[in-house]
């Protein structure tokens, strides 16, 4: 079998209290890259659109543990939420009528709340989730059993380049399952498996398809051909593991072989952000890289809230992520 290209696409935090499936924003990136390159079409091989964190539509079976966090975070918003408590008061609730600051808390208070109640409730509650050792695993098992999915026709190519895009806590994930791959054994002391094998984090079959591609990994028949990321927080979510926080607090920089991208040499790896995007951040100053990854400051828009999601309809992140691949097909 000839050298195989794979596009995956992973999206971030879920910020609707109706979540929708990803499909259609997924398809619209797609078309928008293949416009910008037609040549695209043939050479992509492959495009697999991952589903994770919020019920599928329509739901057909009983869902997965990650599946039900939309849900989980909408009974914390109507428990918290201002405006929904303060519109059923009760006997144990006590508000406040004109402090003294209320022109200025008139002014603020517009700006904060949807941002308390939407991209924090709604949004960076799923960063939490991963954070801990059940929602690692669930989420785990549902994007890594998707992709392995994807990529199983192609096992017995020569040579497959995956090119990964990543928004918001899908950047982390995505990152995390290619740490899994390319990292050396070193980096998985003492007995060199990742914690997704070791920890039995999937079925035994995703756990052993894992293996058999960490393996090619390895031996070079897996590489990664591009890496987008957009709206992340990879620099904040380093600090989950002892071991990163180490280096850190040493002022190390941080090794990018480990998950496939080269030290120095064309891009592999591109970063945007919007300032005004509370929830995106810039990284490429963790690693130690010149030239490999490269980041963007970008105009995805103004508002706070809608800038998170809006980097996937962005004409300059669309037009750098269609040169980054084109220059890394196999």
């Amino acid at each position: 079998m000839p050298n195989i290209n794979v596009l995956i696409l992973i999206h971030g935090v879920v910020e609707e209290a109706v979540p929708s499936n990803h499909v259609h924003q997924y398809d619209a990136l797609w078309q928008a890259l293949q416009a910008k390159n037609p040549a695209l079409t043939g050479r992509m091989d492959a495009v697999i659109r991952v589903e994770w964190g919020h019920a599928p539509f329509p739901i057909s079976a009983a869902l997965r543990p990650d599946e039900r966090l939309t849900e989980a975070e909408n009974t914390v918003l109507d428990a918290v939420s201002y405006d929904k408590i303060k519109a059923h008061p009760t006997a144990d609730d006590s508000f406040l009528n004109f402090p003294p600051d209320f022109l200025q808390r008139s002014v603020v208070r517009p700006l904060t709340r949807p941002i308390k109640e939407t991209v924090l409730t709604l949004g960076i509650s799923d960063s939490f989730y991963y954070c801990t050792a059940d929602g690692e695993r669930a989420v785990r098992d549902n994007v890594y059993s998707q992709v392995l999915a994807g990529l199983a026709p192609y096992k017995a190519a020569d040579k497959v380049a995956i090119h990964l895009i990543g928004h918001s806590q899908g950047a982390t994930v995505g990152f995390d399952f290619l740490y899994g791959l390319f990292a050396p054994d070193s980096a998985y002391p003492p007995d060199g498996v990742p914690g997704f094998v070791k920890d039995n984090q999937s079925s035994p079959d995703s756990v052993q398809a894992y293996l058999d591609w960490r393996t090619r990994a390895q031996q070079g028949k897996l590489v990664l051909g591009s890496k987008s990321s957009f709206g992340c927080q990879i620099g904040l979510m380093m600090l989950r593991k002892q071991k990163l926080v180490d280096k850190l607090y040493n002022k190390e920089r941080l090794d990018p072989t480990v998950i496939g991208v080269p030290r120095t040499g064309s891009a592999k790896w591109k970063i945007f952000f919007d300032t005004d995007d509370i929830l995106g951040f810039p990284a490429r100053r963790l690693f130690d890289t010149v030239g490999s990854i490269r980041e963007f400051e970008v105009d995805s828009d103004w508002n706070p809230i809608t800038s998170h999601t809006a980097y996937w309809t962005t004409d300059q992140v669309q037009t750098e992520i269609t040169t980054l691949i084109t220059q890394n097909l196999i």
